[in-house]
C-alpha cells in the first residue's frame, strides 16, 4: 500500500503584473505553499489530495489577493495512453481569517488534458470554470501550457 503513495511539497513565488489606466505594477506576487499525497488506484489511474496555502506577501497590494487563502484540492488523473493524460480536479478557495482581509469563497473545477510530445517536451490544455460563492459570479478560463524538462 505505501509503495503506491508519495508526498509532494512545493513553494511558488509568482511574478505578477497589473496594468490599469493610471498605473502599471509588476513584481513578486503572493507566495504559495503546497502539500499533498499522491497515490495509484491502478496502473493507469492515480489520485491526489492536498492543500494550497496562499500568503499575503506580494511586493505591492495591486499584485496581491489581499487575503490568506486555503485551497483544499482533490484530483483524479487517468493515463489514457502512453502520451495522453486526462484529469479532473476540484478546489475550494476560502479565507480562514476574515478580520482585516478580503473574504474569499469560491469553487473551481479543472479539466486538464496533457500530451507528452517527446521525452523533454509536453503540452497541457486545461478548462477551468470557477464560481465565486460570495458575489455569485462565474469565470471560465482556458489555459495552455508548454513544459520542457
Amino acid at each position: 500500500m505505501l509503495d503506491d503513495l508519495a508526498v509532494g511539497l512545493q513553494m511558488m513565488v509568482p511574478v505578477q503584473w497589473n496594468k490599469t489606466d493610471i498605473s502599471e505594477k509588476s513584481g513578486p506576487g503572493d507566495v504559495e505553499f503546497r502539500a499533498g499525497l499522491i497515490g495509484r488506484i491502478s496502473p493507469a489511474l492515480c489520485y491526489g489530495i492536498g492543500v494550497n496555502a496562499v500568503t499575503e506577501s506580494a511586493s505591492d497590494a495591486a499584485l496581491s489577493n489581499n487575503a490568506i487563502i486555503l485551497r483544499p484540492i482533490a484530483a483524479l488523473r487517468w493515463d489514457a495512453t502512453g502520451r495522453l493524460n486526462l484529469g479532473v480536479e476540484v478546489e475550494y478557495n476560502f479565507t480562514p481569517l476574515e478580520e482585516g482581509f478580503d473574504e474569499v469563497s469560491a469553487l473551481e473545477l479543472k479539466f486538464p488534458a496533457a500530451y507528452k510530445i517527446s521525452d523533454a517536451w509536453s503540452a497541457a490544455l486545461t478548462y477551468k470554470p470557477r464560481w465565486n460563492l460570495l458575489s455569485e459570479q462565474e469565470r471560465n478560463r482556458l489555459e495552455l501550457i508548454a513544459t520542457f524538462q
